[in-house]
């Protein structure tokens, strides 16, 4: 009788190698402007004390029930937002934003902290 040989492919441990190197590429490439940022929360009175020390760039109301806000690079380098800094998976620092959010609360109320703001220079979307 005659022993036949079935070829089957060796597990080769570069494959792993290049798995984690496309997932991490793929990541980067396509994963958008903050899908692997954490965003961290605040209240509504936190918002008003960044707003008045002007530390606020960008202010985007979602869905009329979350406000989502981005700093200037000038707020970012205080010591109360070093936490909004921190790096992601893949070791990329939030420095674009959005860096905070919360719950609007009372819209209209809301929409006129926002006007105010919009004299100051702040842009709100």
């Amino acid at each position: 009788m005659e022993n036949k040989k079935v070829n089957k492919p060796k597990f080769n441990p570069y494959w792993i190698y290049g798995i984690v190197i496309t997932v991490l590429l793929a990541m980067s490439m396509f994963g958008g402007d903050n899908n692997w940022q954490s965003i961290s929360k605040t209240n509504i009175s936190d918002f008003e004390r960044f707003l008045n020390q002007e530390d606020v760039a960008e202010v985007v109301v979602i869905n009329q029930k979350m406000a989502r806000v981005t700093l200037t690079q000038n707020a970012l380098e205080k010591s109360i937002h070093k936490v909004v800094k921190k790096e992601n998976l893949i070791g990329q620092q939030n420095i674009q934003g959005p860096h905070y959010e919360f719950e609007v609360g009372n819209l209209e109320l809301f929409q006129r902290k926002l006007e105010q703001a919009e004299d100051n220079g702040i842009n709100t979307s």
